[in-house]
């Protein structure tokens, strides 16, 4: 599988969390008042990358490493983009 379908994934999944901001907030700040560390950092680490980001027309190197968990491939041809805020 060539790159640039990963590369588009992640920016089809990027514009998706956009377009849905307002629900994704509720979710990271509900995490902020979370007992667990993690999810408090991983929480600001979104509302950070979110709160004034706007739809992407290219990949974003530095937004990947910040935000993707893991991509899996499914039957050769399905991907599942997994954030690490475990959307």
């Amino acid at each position: 599988m060539d790159d640039k379908v990963f590369y588009h994934a992640f920016v089809k999944v990027f514009n998706s969390v956009v377009g849905n901001k307002e629900h994704f907030m509720e979710k990271w700040q509900k995490l902020l008042k979370s007992e667990d560390l993690l999810k408090k950092i991983t929480a600001k680490r979104f509302i950070s990358a979110f709160e004034n980001a706007v739809p992407l027309n290219c990949f974003d190197v530095n937004l990947y490493f910040m935000l993707v968990e893991k991509i899996t491939v499914f039957d050769g041809s399905r991907l599942v983009v997994g954030l690490l805020d475990r959307t």
